[in-house]
């Protein structure tokens, strides 16, 4: 007569569903949860702003006649003269990256200020100078001769290199190479070994029999892996 004998399995069944309802929630609430995506598109954001913003400083160091617009006076390229700030914001889609245009501080070789200079040669269309106080105009040509008129009429401000620069050198980093930039930075791969930690820190916690409060704890660490994703890049 044939005997069989029933072995323990430690509760198989039930570990490895935890695990998988541990998995199964901690990946839907990672890239589902609207406040983690959210999160997570705002550390995106920042990686992609952080390279712009040094791929111009060199290439304004490289094309001194494209850029010099968004740089103070006779800094051009130098990260701590940028004329140009990044912001990001926050849509129910996710995380959106703007550029505005700051006042320059200092004045030109000749002593005149110009805040406006960025959005002004960045537009590149003419400029008529006209005098605020008085009727005529006063200025020194780089010939050293002196001119005097009602009004100067400049056609293409900075320069004919100048005109939509900047906006065409973001619409090609930004907006054509972003998911590029992101692979580059490891920033898919940060989420990956974040999420791959959590799972190597939970797998011994369920083989010795804990298998309650999956789903909270899975909640629980998608926030902190969005979290630590936003608080490394921003």
């Amino acid at each position: 007569m044939a005997t069989t004998k029933a072995f323990n399995t430690g509760k198989f069944a039930e570990k490895v569903s935890a695990l998988a309802t541990y998995d199964g929630t901690l990946i839907t609430d990672l890239y589902l949860s609207q406040d983690n995506k959210n999160k997570i598109n705002r550390g995106a954001a920042f990686v992609i702003k952080n390279y712009f913003d040094n791929y111009l400083d060199m290439k304004a160091r490289q094309n001194r006649k494209a850029y010099h617009h968004v740089y103070e006076f006779n800094r051009t390229g130098e990260k701590t003269s940028r004329l140009f700030k990044g912001n990001v914001t926050s849509t129910i889609d996710g995380a959106v990256l703007g550029y505005t245009f700051t006042p320059a501080k200092y004045p030109n070789n000749q002593g005149y200020p110009f805040p406006e200079k960025a959005e002004v040669m960045e537009k590149g269309e003419p400029l008529i100078i006209q005098p605020k106080r008085g009727k005529y105009l006063k200025y020194k040509l780089s010939d050293g001769r002196f001119v005097t008129t009602t009004q100067s009429v400049v056609e293409s401000p900075g320069g004919s290199e100048v005109k939509g620069s900047f906006e065409s050198t973001f619409n090609s980093i930004v907006v054509a190479q972003g998911s590029q930039i992101l692979s580059k930075f490891g920033f898919f791969r940060k989420i990956d070994r974040g999420i791959q930690e959590k799972r190597r820190l939970m797998v011994p916690r369920i083989n010795s029999g804990i298998v309650t409060n999956m789903i909270s704890k899975a909640k629980n660490d998608a926030n902190l892996i969005a979290e630590g994703v936003t608080a490394y890049y921003v």
